[in-house]
């Protein structure tokens, strides 16, 4: 009987849960906190650490649609500062997966429940992030001055944040300028944003530059760019980063594009939507899509035509499916 309380005890499952978390791996994961959840059935306290735990995990393995379906029963046993973290996940879980204005009331309503600096820092910089999100469907003034809004927050309260919160700022705010116009500020504040990295944050930040050395569509520019993607992708596929590895597809595709490089081009859009599809980041699976049938009419293959339905197809269920 010892032998199978101990087989039994959640403290185990929750560190091996954890473990799996560090070595990225999605389904050890998923069983071992299942377990530690279900032997928590009586204590309250671990009950509480193990669904949190799972929500955590949840985001860093980007399933988001799974995350929604795990927040509001992890809520019903976290107080304090892991609940205000857990209706975080949620606001991020819904601006990944295209629903903006739910996850910005979200955010806003964070606002409310702390007088915490780090904590309302967290809320600034994701109130930035579906900012920009929304500028990035459409040109948006209002939302993008709301994104500087809580940029210049942040920035009051700079020397108070820890590395993590200044890579995003500095991120945030490369987007704020590109979206202006000002690549040589957003490529200054990416290479800012590489000093606040671990290893992990690297493909996000090498994306974003190769993106940017791409539109100042200078030749001698592009080498750097090829040069940044393909390190994204190493460190993506090492670390299982589905969204990242798709960026880094995608941005390659338009300078395959810009080299009149058509079919591979589609080829290379083809992979970024199914890597953004897998990570449940609908609304990059929505622009890849308008990317693709934009290419296969301007460049009138038609062959291709059917490609770009059963692509649509793929969306069926989701907010960008009409």
């Amino acid at each position: 009987m010892v032998e199978s309380g101990l087989v039994l005890s959640p403290a185990k499952y929750y560190e091996e849960a954890k473990i799996m978390l560090e070595k990225k791996d999605l389904l050890g994961f998923m069983l071992k906190i299942g377990v530690a959840i279900e032997a928590s059935a009586n204590d309250k306290e671990m009950l509480a650490n193990s669904t949190f735990l799972k929500c955590k995990g949840l985001v860093n393995f980007n399933q988001f649609g799974a995350l929604l379906d795990s927040i509001d029963d992890a809520l019903k046993y976290n107080t304090g500062e892991n609940a205000f973290r857990l209706k975080k996940y949620k606001g991020v879980a819904l601006g990944y997966l295209g629903e903006f204005k739910k996850a910005l009331i979200i955010f806003k309503d964070l606002l409310n429940e702390t007088d915490e600096i780090l904590l309302l820092i967290e809320a600034y910089n994701n109130i930035a992030w579906v900012n920009l999100l929304i500028t990035t469907i459409k040109k948006d003034d209002s939302a993008l001055q709301e994104a500087k809004k809580y940029l210049k927050l942040i920035r009051d309260n700079f020397d108070n944040i820890d590395d993590k919160k200044r890579q995003r700022y500095f991120n945030n705010y490369s987007t704020y300028f590109s979206f202006i116009g000002e690549y040589d500020k957003a490529i200054g504040m990416q290479k800012r944003a590489l000093d606040y990295c671990q290893e992990a944050d690297l493909p996000k930040i090498y994306n974003n530059l190769a993106a940017l050395y791409l539109n100042f569509d200078k030749e001698e520019l592009s080498v750097d760019a090829i040069d940044y993607l393909e390190k994204a992708e190493v460190i993506s596929n090492k670390n299982g980063n589905k969204f990242e590895m798709a960026k880094s597809m995608y941005t390659k595709a338009l300078y395959e594009l810009r080299e009149e490089q058509y079919f591979r081009a589609l080829d290379t859009l083809y992979l970024a939507f199914e890597f953004f599809r897998d990570a449940e980041a609908y609304s990059n699976s929505f622009d890849t899509l308008i990317k693709i049938n934009e290419v296969i009419s301007e460049y009138k293959i038609d062959c291709l035509s059917a490609m770009s339905e059963g692509l649509k197809n793929k969306l069926k269920g989701t907010p960008f499916f009409e």
